[in-house]
């Protein structure tokens, strides 16, 4: 930068490139900015060459270009100096002969990275780095990419690579719900460890704020393995030293899929070197002190201290106690780190000693008193050693910093690195940006698609209304970081899409350039900036503020080297520049930048001079774009540009258009693809307020040429067409995805149902098993009781009869819940007469068939005391109410044959005694109960009471109300099939055996 001067750089070895000296004791480096007419003082501070060269654990490379009149003094140090091959030359005769050829290659190059450059400003680029800025968590990462702008890839698979680590951040802080903690990154991290590794010596808490940044690198890397892992990781965990292990504990499970790999790859290039970081914090504390533990003979010396200070304040304490009247105030203090006490002018005579100082205003004295001067001496001198110790031991921890120096300089660069992509993923995540994809060369003639980005919206104008809403707020006192909140950044951000108008780009593989016509303030330029905005967030590992398709497919769009843009006037009075002559000037370094994979933007072709001449020139110039250019997108006034579609044979045009309300008479700044527009100049300069008279007059001009009305017209009724076509597409999308979600719900909801009615026969399936086994088990006890009883032959006999009964019951019971589980009943059932089945249209309980089929398909079932016919074909088998039936036949037809008597039908009144089995599970005991309260006991029993066929009601005898009130009820209820006084030895008279 200071030209006429010797200049050095420093490449991989010094921050800021300038040269590093050192001092004469050679303890520190110092950098040395003194160069030119003070080159001998620089020189005095030089060191060696072959001391530099060995100090530095990298390479050094420096090229000193220097002149003659300065040279004498600097060129005999680096004449000798090696080069990056290791070979040993002299800069100044390499100078000579090689900066021709060096200039001559250089020039194509820079031209190149001057005419990006100036299209990534035209862009606005450096606005959406400044956005993107405020999500960063170190100074360091937010530094540079407010000064140099977001990194942009060079390639395609360099772009997926940052798209993937935007991507997985997300997945961490979004799904995982894990953040990336980055706070405690030293912010002069760099420049503390250079300083280490040339032997200076670093104070007690630039050491720990270097702890801090290597604890910080640790977590991280456990952090992204512990996600990659998908492993659970406690929010609260917190690191002590006893925490700090080394990574070699770690044991990586190769069969585990890896759920962040990009990231997790990154991360495992950070080298921590946790042993630095432990001694570091062993020997100094929070504030940056040294603690006592970090040796030994610093414990002893603050130790004799604190003995020697007691010592003073003792004696001094009884001093003051003594002189109390001597005194200003009765306060211990210190003077030139002596201990004093504070004695009034007029009696300084009073107590022996030194004065070592004075108050202000000469009142009051500092006096150190004799009886403390030799204390005060030897504290001195261990204060000494103390200091002395602690410069070794800092010297110490410094050294053990600069044999690692190289890997920490990695670590503040790769934490910087991943800072770039959580910054990326915030800044996605808050906006609600959708990841893009890129159209390969090979996969784009596939499926015809160059580009396909749908509602797209530029980022600078969503973040200008949510800044205008968080101000809004902050003025109206809420908080003004609600913007950024979870729950204030959703309403936000919803009002700012629906303020911004987005466009879609949809493009066929084969297009090279797109025309883009139409009124004034349309919204042309936006578009154009959009587009190349779209392209450079990608390149930097952004998301787009695009729609993902009904298909759930994102936004495609090819990957650009280059993004070349001719936006704006660029005349220039410094420069003799008109507007014409700017546009010329930059087309120029596009054309001479442009490659094969280059997007070009266009504002405005041909305009500036003379309509035909420009709209010759424009023709000209887009034909060669199309011919050298992957994509070039241009706007224009000339119409004759909107013909290059219809008269290219290739078909590498297309044309598009921003729309206009005629009725409204105003943009609505929305792309329309296919359709050339108009520039609808005289209805944008009637809705400005020009005059009436003027337009009018213009009118009658424009009448003269015909041609031009006629084409306005045609594109007048092509545009009406396409929005008709827009509408009706938009509407059948929005069914479509309707559709899909009901169903995708109705689906999800057939299956919890399906999983529940599963559960829920299972269970009831096992609860049975489990009832009859109970019973079984207390039907054998009966027998065996009667087996050693000496019973009867015939009482036994029975009693296995009904147990066999039991047996087949909870068999049928089970075969029956295995054909509800099964599945529904087959399309071509026909209902048979005493089938039960369900009508869903008359309700959900089941009905019983009382006639068969006719021939008109009817059957006639029973609903209570009534009769009607249904249709056939709404009948559905009710398996569970056929079963109960079934077995209800069964157990009647196993009593009849032991000679009990069942009652059925209308025969629900008391029979004689019969011999029933009776458990705990189908009895219920409601002696001393109202009647409505016993029915309501037995009604709350019978759904369990029906798995075993009987129920026994226990009611007693007393009066016989309750009795009679329980058989009445029993006789109206459907599912009793009969009912009978139990017998003797089962309560008699006393209790009723229901059977269903």
């Amino acid at each position: 930068e200071i030209a006429d001067y010797s200049l050095c750089y420093c490449w991989n070895l010094f921050p800021n490139g300038s040269f590093i000296g050192t001092s004469r004791s050679r303890t520190t480096f110092q950098y040395c900015a003194s160069i030119g007419s003070r080159c001998s003082h620089v020189n005095s501070a030089l060191v060696a060459p072959s001391t530099l060269a060995s100090s530095c654990s990298r390479k050094l490379v420096i090229h000193a270009a220097y002149k003659a009149s300065t040279s004498s003094v600097l060129g005999e140090h680096f004449s000798s100096l090696p080069s990056s091959d290791g070979e040993y030359q002299n800069s100044s005769d390499s100078r000579e002969s090689g900066d021709e050829s060096m200039e001559m290659e250089e020039q194509p190059k820079r031209r190149t990275e001057d005419s990006v450059s100036e299209s990534i400003r035209l862009l606005e680029w450096d606005f959406i780095s400044k956005y993107v800025a405020r999500f960063c968590t170190t100074d360091n990462a937010r530094t540079q990419i407010i000064r140099k702008g977001l990194y942009l890839a060079q390639n395609q698979s360099e772009a997926e690579r940052l798209l993937a680590e935007t991507r997985e951040v997300i997945f961490i802080e979004s799904q995982l719900r894990k953040p990336i903690s980055l706070k405690g990154i030293a912010r002069d991290m760099s420049e503390l460890v250079v300083r280490a590794s040339k032997g200076g010596i670093l104070e007690g808490k630039q050491l720990i704020s270097l702890a801090n940044s290597i604890g910080v690198a640790r977590r991280v890397k456990k952090h992204v393995r512990k996600c990659n892992d998908d492993l659970e990781i406690d929010s609260d965990e917190e690191d002590s030293e006893g925490d700090i292990s080394e990574e070699s504990d770690y044991e990586e499970d190769a069969e585990r899929q890896a759920q962040v790999p990009v990231l997790n790859s990154i991360a495992e290039r950070l080298m921590c070197h946790p042993e630095v970081e432990k001694i570091i914090y062993k020997c100094v504390d929070d504030h940056g002190d040294v603690r006592d533990s970090a040796s030994p003979a610093l414990a002893d010396i603050r130790k004799e201290q604190r003995d020697v200070v007691s010592n003073i304040k003792r004696i001094l304490d009884e001093l003051m106690f003594k002189k109390a009247h001597c005194l200003q105030d009765r306060i211990i203090t210190q003077r030139d780190e002596r201990f004093v006490i504070s004695v009034k002018a007029a009696s300084k005579r009073a107590i022996a000693g030194r004065i070592l100082d004075t108050s202000a205003t000469g009142s009051t004295v500092f006096i150190e008193p004799k009886e403390i001067e030799s204390s005060n001496s030897k504290l001195r001198s261990l204060r000494k050693k103390e200091k002395q110790i602690v410069e070794k031991i800092l010297m110490e921890l410094t050294e053990k910093v600069g044999d690692v120096s190289d890997d920490l300089l990695d670590i503040e660069r790769i934490l910087v690195h991943i800072d770039f992509a959580v910054a990326r993923a915030r800044h996605s995540m808050h906006l609600d940006a959708v990841e893009p994809a890129f159209v390969d060369d090979s996969s784009s003639s596939d499926d015809g698609v160059l580009c396909d980005v749908q509602d797209l919206r530029h980022p600078v104008l969503v973040w200008q209304v949510l800044d205008e809403i968080r101000l809004r707020k902050k003025s109206s006192g809420s908080s003004g970081n609600q913007a950024f909140s979870s729950s204030a950044s959703g309403s936000a951000l919803k009002e700012a899409y629906s303020r911004v108008v987005p466009a879609s780009y949809s493009l066929k593989s084969g297009i090279k350039c797109a025309v883009v016509t139409g009124p004034n303030t349309g919204g042309k330029t936006i578009s154009l900036k959009t587009l190349g905005t779209a392209v450079l967030l990608a390149k930097s590992g952004l998301f787009l503020l695009a729609e993902k398709k009904v298909t759930g497919e994102p936004p495609r769009l090819p990957f650009f080297d280059h993004v070349l843009a001719d936006i704006g006037d660029d005349q220039s009075i410094v420069q003799s520049l008109s507007t014409f002559s700017g546009h010329i000037e930059r087309v120029k370094r596009i054309l001479s930048t442009a490659t094969s994979d280059s997007l070009v933007l266009l504002d405005e072709v041909g305009s500036g001079t003379d309509p035909a001449e420009g709209s010759a020139l424009g023709m000209a110039l887009l034909t060669e774009l199309a011919r050298t250019a992957k994509l070039t997108f241009a706007t224009t006034h000339h119409g004759e540009l909107k013909t290059l579609k219809y008269n290219d044979p290739e078909g590498r045009f297309e044309n598009a258009s921003v729309e206009f309300d005629s009725e409204a008479m105003r943009p609505t700044y929305r792309l329309v693809w296919g359709i050339p527009g108009r520039s609808n100049a005289l209805a944008i300069a009637q809705r400005l307020g020009f005059p009436q008279r003027i337009l009018e007059s213009a009118k009658e001009y424009l009448g003269g040429g015909s041609d031009s009305v006629d084409v306005n017209r045609v594109i007048t009724a092509l545009e009406e067409q396409r929005l008709e076509q827009d509408d009706e597409t938009r509407k059948l999308r929005q069914m479509v995805a309707e559709a899909e979600r009901r169903a995708e719900e109705i689906e999800l909801r057939a299956k919890k149902l399906a999983k529940r009615e599963r559960e829920f026969e299972a269970q009831k399936s096992s609860l049975i098993e489990r009832e009859v086994q109970a019973a079984k088990k207390k039907v054998q006890e009966v027998v065996q009781n009667m087996k050693e009883a000496g019973s009867d032959t015939k009482a036994t006999a029975n009693a296995r009869g009904i147990l066999n009964s039991i047996s087949r019951v909870a068999a049928e019971r089970r075969e029956s819940v295995q054909a509800e589980l099964s599945g529904s009943e087959s399309s071509n059932y026909v209902p048979k007469k005493g089938d039960m089945v369900v009508i869903p249209r008359l309700g959900e309980s089941a009905v019983e068939v009382v006639e068969d089929q006719n021939q008109r398909g009817e059957i006639m079932v029973k609903l209570g005391m009534l009769r009607t016919t249904v249709k056939a074909k709404e009948a559905i088998l009710d398996r569970r109410a056929s079963a109960a039936e079934a077995k209800r036949k069964r157990v009647n037809l196993a009593a009849a044959q032991r000679g009990m008597r069942i009652t059925t039908g209308s025969d629900r009144s008391n029979s004689k005694p019969t011999a029933v089995v009776i458990t705990d599970a189908n009895t219920v005991d409601v002696r001393g109960e109202t009647v409505d309260t016993a029915v309501n006991q037995i009604d709350a029993v019978l759904g369990r009471a029906m798995a075993y066929g009987t129920l026994c009601i226990i009611h007693g005898h007393g009066t016989g109300k309750l009795r009679a009130g329980i058989h009445e009820y029993l006789k109206s209820n459907s599912v009793v099939a009969s009912f009978a006084y139990a017998d003797q030895h089962q309560g008699g008279t006393g209790a009723t055996i229901v059977r269903f």
